[in-house]
């Protein structure tokens, strides 16, 4: 646990969702709908 929280620290996780479509970081929560939409 201790190890997991060390790697979370250097990088720099802040427990938001990132999701990474066409090249694009979106951060933050979205929807299956939004999901398609980014996709095309």
């Amino acid at each position: 646990m201790a190890t997991s929280a060390r790697l979370a620290r250097e990088a720099q996780f802040s427990g938001t969702p990132m999701f990474i479509i066409n090249g694009k970081v979106h951060a933050g929560e979205i929807t299956e709908d939004e999901i398609k939409a980014l996709m095309k």
